[in-house]
């Protein structure tokens, strides 16, 4: 689930609304019994509107805006609301920068090429992956909101929740079930229904996290087809060897070990290299780096 909202200062009013079975609809609470928790405040603030209460109303279209979300920087930000029962869903706002945009601008590189995304929700690429050395407008069926490139492959995420995939595909990182290599993006089949809010392609595997915060694998590693690997984490970022949860944690893929650092502060962005791991902090100001085993924090003025 994205939503759209506005740079500097601009805010948008949304609803927030738990149905019978939890599934979180248009904007977002029917009644004030969620929990809104906010993955990282630099980019976003989330107030609740005083005096608001639809709390048994069962027809959305009658509810009124109960949260407030502003854009403080160009970016995606996962927002996390919980029921007294536990359940979870991810909604993913994105920050972008002007009335007319669909997506926050963003650009990958892989392997002697390069993709962009535009603030249009459009996709240009030039080099290895598409034949020119000029950028060409690559025709998509719907808007596109977030992009990830692995070493020869590129995963797109439409605004709908679909995932695209083209580029090289010897170990099945494109999520087709087989290996060959396809020159223009293709929709994969991930499960029944399943609404995905967030790519992350590295070297030669990908994966998908849905709205709930599970996560689908494939390519090198895994299967040649999407398959369900962490589905009780809720994580909302991830590389080749770890995982951030919704609770600021970093764990290992492997075998869900926590990844201690010498702060009590949340972790809102994870990037790995070919040999070491950055985490960024709620802050905005730390950033840990672990190489060779060994923790060095740098902290920001």
């Amino acid at each position: 689930m994205t939503t759209c909202i506005y740079q500097f200062g601009t805010s948008k009013d949304v609803i927030i609304h738990q149905g019978a079975t939890f599934n979180l609809k248009s904007d977002i609470v029917g009644g004030d019994k969620l929990e809104i928790q906010n993955t990282n405040v630099k980019e976003l603030t989330v107030s609740k509107i005083d005096g608001v209460d639809n709390s048994g109303i069962k027809d959305l279209s009658k509810c009124l805006p109960n949260y407030r979300f502003t854009g403080e920087k160009i970016g995606r930000v996962c927002i996390i609301a919980k029921s007294e029962e536990g359940h979870t869903r991810n909604i993913w706002v994105n920050v972008v920068d002007s009335e007319n945009s669909k997506a926050s601008s963003k650009v990958a590189n892989g392997d002697g090429y390069t993709v962009a995304l535009r603030s249009d929700g459009s996709i240009w690429a030039f080099g290895s992956i598409t034949g020119t050395n000029h950028p060409s407008k690559i025709e998509m069926p719907e808007e596109i909101i977030d992009i990830s490139s692995g070493k020869g492959h590129i995963l797109l995420l439409g605004k709908s929740g679909k995932v695209y995939s083209f580029g090289t595909n010897a170990l099945g990182q494109l999520g087709t079930g087989n290996v060959d290599a396809i020159s223009l993006p293709k929709e994969i089949t991930l499960g029944i229904n399943t609404d995905v809010a967030k790519v992350v392609a590295c070297g030669n595997t990908s994966f998908a996290i849905d709205i709930q915060g599970r996560v689908y694998a494939f390519g090198e590693g895994y299967t040649k087809v999407p398959s369900i690997i962490k589905e009780d984490k809720n994580v909302i970022d991830i590389s080749k060897n770890y995982y951030l949860s919704d609770d600021g944690i970093v764990r290992k893929l492997a075998d869900d070990t926590e990844i201690t650092i010498t702060s009590n502060e949340k972790i809102v962005q994870i990037s790995e290299g070919k040999d070491h791991l950055l985490l960024l902090g709620a802050s905005r100001k730390s950033i840990w780096i672990r190489s060779k085993y060994k923790w060095t924090a740098r902290r920001r003025n």
